[in-house]
């Protein structure tokens, strides 16, 4: 079986909760599956 390794590496992000509204935000650690998903098929086009 054949894959792919990939190392995304960012200075600062921010990729916030969609529920969360109020005065603190809470963020996730890694993007969301969707975004990854979305990067991984911008970059095979």
């Amino acid at each position: 079986m054949k894959g792919i390794k990939v190392k995304f590496y960012q200075k600062t992000a921010s990729f916030k909760e969609p529920i969360m509204n109020g005065s603190i935000l809470t963020t996730h650690p890694l993007p969301p599956y969707s975004t990854v998903i979305g990067m991984i098929h911008k970059l095979c086009q």
